[in-house]
């Protein structure tokens, strides 16, 4: 940004500068050329830019040699002309280099722009997708298994815990979250965090035991992190097409991916 700054202060120097050694008699001339120059550089690659600069440049110079010929100008008016030429071939230098600064400047601008959308898929720094992700993706995989006769289950998973303080709450989510995303098939399964104590689980390609074997794979995982022979949850099996009603109840603002 610092550079951008530099470059946009000498380059209104530069036009000022120019404004006191323009003449008269062909007032039109600079502007032209820069803005040939403009175009140009909206318009061409690095090279082609380049030459079309130069070449505007020794034209604009031979312009000036031939008409200070012509019109036989003094040696005052003729180094006006040499000034005049070496302002707009440094203005159009400076131009140039302004539209290169801010088109790396509008690139990095687009590439972290993607890399936020990505991000905000997830939750925080884990594997969680938002609930529009993971109703996006389900959609996307739901219409793939309807079209070659495949059942899909949902498992809503809730926390039971009698300790309501946030932190509990948010550490016991955390451990749950883990729990789950360790029990279902990563490039399958998907899950999303409906609320701060329930997760919901999408089992792609598979029936109600495919529903118990993680949910006893969940179970036996958790055992091990709350030390208790029943962990504090209670799990739900929801057919595909119940799940609406499940998903419109709640207003999430968190979810996970498997």
């Amino acid at each position: 940004m610092m550079q951008l700054r530099m470059l946009l202060s000498f380059l209104l120097l530069s036009f000022m500068a120019l404004s006191f050694t323009t003449s008269s008699s062909i007032p039109l001339i600079d502007g032209l050329i820069l803005l040939l120059a403009i175009l140009s550089i909206h318009t061409g690659s690095f090279t082609r830019q380049f030459i079309t600069l130069l070449s505007l440049s020794l034209a604009f110079g031979f312009f000036l040699l031939f008409y200070a010929l012509f019109t036989h100008a003094s040696l005052t008016e003729q180094v006006n002309y040499l000034l005049r030429h070496i302002l707009v071939t440094v203005s159009m230098v400076l131009i140039w280099l302004t539209y290169g600064i801010t088109s790396r400047y509008r690139t990095e601008n687009i590439a972290l722009k993607e890399k936020i959308q990505t991000l905000e898929k997830y939750a925080g720094s884990s594997q969680l997708l938002t609930l529009a992700e993971f109703k996006s993706r389900v959609k996307l995989i739901s219409t793939g298994t309807r079209r070659r006769n495949e059942q899909n289950y949902y498992v809503l998973v809730s926390i039971v815990t009698p300790d309501k303080k946030s932190e509990t709450t948010v550490s016991t989510s955390h451990i749950v979250s883990e729990g789950i995303l360790g029990s279902i098939r990563a490039e399958f399964d998907l899950v999303t965090q409906v609320k701060g104590e329930q997760f919901l689980i999408f089992l792609q390609n598979t029936n109600e035991s495919g529903c118990h074997i993680v949910i006893d794979r969940l179970m036996g995982k958790l055992r091990e992190q709350f030390n208790l022979i029943d962990p504090p949850l209670i799990c739900e099996i929801i057919e595909e097409d119940k799940i609406e009603s499940i998903l419109e109840m709640n207003t999430p603002s968190k979810g996970v991916a498997g």
